[in-house]
């Protein structure tokens, strides 16, 4: 028997809300919006709703988008 993927088991388990983002990955998106554009932080949520982590969803939104 094949044991699941760890990181997927975590990124299931920790995304309980609605929107798919735990409270501190919220709290940190609203920190990081005084400093970044809108298009940015909409990138970089449906990022992170997508399984990347804050970090990961940053580069490639910075990358995409800029600030």
């Amino acid at each position: 028997m094949q044991m699941p993927d760890t990181k997927e088991v975590a990124r299931k388990t920790m995304s309980g809300d609605k929107n798919g983002l735990t409270e501190k990955q919220e709290k940190m998106l609203d920190e990081h919006a005084e400093h970044h554009s809108p298009e940015h932080l909409k990138l970089m949520r449906e990022l992170m709703m997508s399984g990347m982590s804050f970090d990961e969803a940053h580069e490639m939104a910075q990358e995409e988008v800029g600030d």
